[in-house]
């Protein structure tokens, strides 16, 4: 089974997202993916991830949520992090250099303000619901 990682990072009542435009779908997913036979940890996958799609060194704190997604074979573990070093917007992952952008549509990251959460197709929306419950979010 397939293990992904993704980051929820919160400052000053915005959060980090990747927003994404494909096939005329407009929606926003947490930053991270999968975990690759190198990483050592969880953790470990998820700090290369944002390296990669954010350009920033994280540390990785606490399990918020975990989902099996068996109709993708795979369970996705999402952390909260905090930003380090580095800039956000510099990363140079696969998302951002020599993508088909018809096939794979656009990636972009924003910082979002939390009061818009609610609004938006943030993927996957359990997630979503369970951060606007936590951080009584209206």
């Amino acid at each position: 089974m397939r293990q992904r990682v993704g980051a929820i990072i919160i400052e000053e009542d915005k959060i980090l997202l990747m927003h994404r435009v494909k096939n005329d779908n407009e929606y926003w997913v947490f930053p991270g993916g999968g975990v690759d036979d190198e990483d050592v940890s969880l953790e470990d996958g998820l700090k290369r991830e944002c390296k990669e799609e954010l350009g920033v060194d994280v540390e990785v704190k606490d399990l918020f949520m975990n989902k099996l997604s068996p109709d993708f074979d795979q369970v996705d573990f999402f952390y909260i992090c905090k930003i380090i070093e580095g800039k956000v917007g510099t990363g140079t992952g696969p998302e951002f250099t020599g993508r088909d952008i018809e096939k794979y549509g656009t990636y972009e990251v924003i910082w979002l303000e939390l009061s818009d959460l609610k609004n938006r197709n943030v993927y996957p929306l359990e997630l979503r619901d369970k951060i606007i419950s936590n951080f009584k979010i209206s």
